[in-house]
């Protein structure tokens, strides 16, 4: 007999089926239609007795149907299993969150690795993993589960595009493990040395106007100094990479004079010393201190820096200002590269020299220290040499070249050093200017934007921090930089490694460097030459010792791959051998000076000023011995002689210092040294 509901035949008697279990129903001449006769009628009385299925076709019709059951049956389990599974993944994911958050890193790694092994292909217990390991600084693990995960999810490298980022199919999910992959790397390259505050609105460096130590095409960039303009609002001040305030927030604005920076307080300040109310104030970054300016900058003496241009060969405006006997001489040669404009006439000083060059219609291209282009005139506009490259715009992008002119970051950028000039209440006849241009490398990093996104790279034209990291970056001085995360501004310290090796590179060429420098000299006809050892390191430095007054003498390092000189007295020049601390002393006709340096990240910086002379030169006063009195002051500040000379044996100790002046040698000597060494 056949079950209804399967079909499967049973044995005759069977009370249930074998295969579905149902109750069976025998028949006995009763049918469920009433009148006790079968379903179709009686067959004496020609109806048709019910029709029996045939054995084979129900045989086939149960194995069906035990088929569809079975398969049932065993998607059920596997759904079971499925909704198990996933609900285990969860409970993982969610555990190792709050383990995260709770700073219980092993237990946090013990639920993200349950939760890999429950589905291998899922990448948040990988991105979860790689945090973990970030906020224990363990980086190296971090890249190593984001790489296994990557090749568990999307399988091999191929998935990768050329440019590093995961290409994907329409539809498909971007790759989140390369974003993560940046974030890894990107934090094993800094550390928090001051955390983000909302102290500052901007914070920003404002452009050189050392004309003092430098020509003009070698001011086109920041300022040498690791102090920033801060401002809050509209008020201003200056701020260390420590976070600490140099100058408080109670300017009106901030420019720069010479090496310094220059302020006006929104309000005068009674000052006892000068007895009169003071506006205008500068910083002293070596007394980290804000003074009075009262005579800032001192005499700028008769060695004239200006600025060079191009007309059939190099030329400096300083060649009018001697001529004209307005100064006793000027910078012949350029110390490095610099970016040169091009002019149909010589320059005949009947416009202040700045301002004529400015005028000039003419691009841009880079001269090298003998007078030779590098390139044509092809930049719209160029910063400085510094830390081994310019900055160039071409078509209204900007990029960086080296000394060669090579192209190391490509020209594609946006300007990173915005900012607008401040003029003084006093001037009523300037107008503030926008500056667009882009920061100078510094310290081997260079701070880069591109639609608003922020990126830092080294020298060598490696990408050192991804776009987006911060939402602003400022350039690098000791191994720090301001950046802006979240509205609010802080300091980072890079940890990882600069691949741009500018050190190594500046060090390895100082005696080509040197050579080059003495070869392109000796027309000028310095006296002497000699090496001496002004700061701690290995390189020395290059000295020349000028044949006379008015053409004084020099002093040279190297930094970034190229000479770095400063203009000193003739034969003034002392020094204490590798304590980076050496004095230019100078002047005539009782006017003198005492001038304190030391070398800082490759650069001379003037550490303290001292001077002494008649109060007029042209009818000198004397005492009752016949001596002449003079006036005497440091950095600024009156003093008499004994306090002047207290000061000068606290800065710098004459008995222990030598003069560079003693055991020069000639061009050809000094050249074989260099080639010795």
């Amino acid at each position: 007999m056949f079950c209804q509901k399967c079909g499967t035949e049973n044995v005759e008697g069977a009370r249930f089926c074998k295969n579905c279990g149902a109750p069976l129903k025998r028949w006995n001449g009763t049918s469920a239609g009433g009148g006790g006769l079968p379903q179709g009628g009686d067959p004496a009385r020609g109806g048709k007795p019910p029709a029996v299925k045939k054995p084979g076709y129900a045989r086939w019709a149960a194995a069906a149907g035990g088929i569809i059951l079975t398969a049932v049956v065993i998607a059920g389990v596997f759904a079971f299993r499925s909704y198990a599974e996933r609900r285990d993944y969860e409970n993982y994911i969610a555990q190792a969150e709050n383990y995260l958050e709770e700073m219980d890193y092993e237990s946090a790694e013990a639920a993200y690795m349950k939760a890999i092994e429950i589905d291998p292909k899922k990448e948040d217990p990988y991105l979860g993993l790689a945090d973990v390991y970030i906020a224990q600084d363990d980086y190296e693990k971090a890249e190593k589960i984001i790489a296994q995960g990557e090749k568990a999810v999307y399988g091999s490298e191929e998935h990768k595009g050329g440019s590093g980022k995961t290409e994907k199919n329409e539809g498909e999910e971007e790759n989140t493990f390369t974003d993560k992959e940046n974030d890894v790397t990107n934090k094993s390259r800094y550390t928090w040395a001051v955390e983000p505050t909302d102290l500052a609105d901007d914070i920003y460096y404002i452009r050189n106007e050392n004309t003092f130590d430098y020509p003009a095409n070698d001011l086109f960039r920041q300022m040498d100094t690791s102090y920033a303009v801060i401002r809050k609002e509209d008020s201003y001040g200056l701020i260390g990479l420590d976070g600490q305030l140099a100058a408080e927030l109670e300017y009106r604005g901030i420019d720069a004079l010479s090496r310094f920076y220059l302020l006006e307080r929104k309000e005068a300040v009674y000052d006892p010393e000068y007895q009169t109310e003071m506006t205008d104030y500068y910083f002293v970054e070596e007394e980290k201190s804000v003074k009075p300016a009262v005579a800032v900058i001192g005499d700028a003496g008769n060695y004239y820096r200006g600025v060079f241009y191009y007309c059939d060969g190099l030329h400096n405006t300083g060649e009018y200002q001697v001529e004209q006997g307005y100064m006793e001489d000027y910078q012949r040669i350029p110390s490095g590269v610099i970016p040169v404009k091009r002019s149909e006439e010589i320059y005949d000083g009947s416009v202040y020299d700045i301002d004529w060059y400015d005028s000039l219609e003419s691009k841009y291209a880079l001269c090298d220290t003998e007078g030779n282009l590098i390139t044509d005139f092809i930049y719209d506009d160029c910063g400085s040499l510094s830390s081994g490259l310019l900055a160039v715009k071409k078509d209204d992008k900007w990029g960086y070249v080296n000394e060669k002119g090579e192209v190391v970051i490509p020209i594609e950028y946006d300007a990173s050093w915005c900012y607008d000039t401040y003029v003084f209440s006093y001037d009523k006849e300037s107008e503030s200017e926008r500056i667009e241009a882009c920061y100078g490398a510094t310290d081997g990093y260079v701070p880069l934007c591109k639609d608003g996104r922020w990126e830092l790279w080294d020298t060598s034209g490696k990408q050192f921090i991804a776009p987006g990291t911060f939402e602003e970056i400022r350039p690098v001085y000791d191994g720090k930089c301001w950046v802006k995360k979240d509205g609010k501004w802080g300091v980072i310290e890079l940890t990882g490694q600069n691949d741009s090796k500018e050190e190594t590179a500046g060090t390895e060429n100082w005696k080509k460097l040197y050579t080059d420098y003495v070869q392109s000299a000796q027309s000028e006809g310095y006296a002497g030459y000699s090496l001496i050892y002004l700061d701690g390191d290995d390189v020395p430095e290059l000295y020349l010792y000028g044949s006379s007054t008015a053409q004084g003498d020099q002093i040279c390092t190297v930094k970034d791959g190229q000479i770095r000189a400063q203009a000193l007295g003739n034969g003034g020049l002392s020094y204490i051998e590798k304590q980076n601390c050496f004095c230019d002393s100078g002047g005539r006709m009782d006017v003198y000076y005492d001038h304190i340096y030391q070398i800082r990240d490759g650069s001379f910086v003037k550490t303290a000023e001292g001077n002494y002379g008649a109060e007029d030169n042209t009818n000198v006063q004397t005492d009752a011995q016949g001596n002449p009195i003079y006036q005497y002051s440091w950095d600024g500040t009156e003093m008499t002689k004994e306090e002047y000379e207290q000061r000068f044996a606290e800065l710098f100790d004459k008995d222990r210092a030598v003069w560079a002046s003693k055991g020069t040698v000639d061009a050809a000597e000094i050249l074989r040294q260099i080639e010795d060494r």
